[in-house]
């Protein structure tokens, strides 16, 4: 997950079989349902970000 936040090389991201997993489903899903989705991380990554920055 610290990659998603910049925290983590990609080469980590590869290495959690979870993540994998996770990305796999999506990019199965029908593309209407994988925007939905992707725009909900995205906002959920934009609220991390801003937490963190400031902590």
């Amino acid at each position: 997950m610290a990659y998603l936040v910049g925290e983590a090389d990609t080469n980590e991201l590869f290495k959690n079989a979870d993540m994998l997993r996770r990305l796999k489903d999506i990019s199965e899903l029908p593309e209407q349902d994988r925007e939905a989705i992707l725009y909900n991380i995205d906002a959920l990554l934009r609220d991390a970000k801003t937490r963190l920055a400031y902590k």
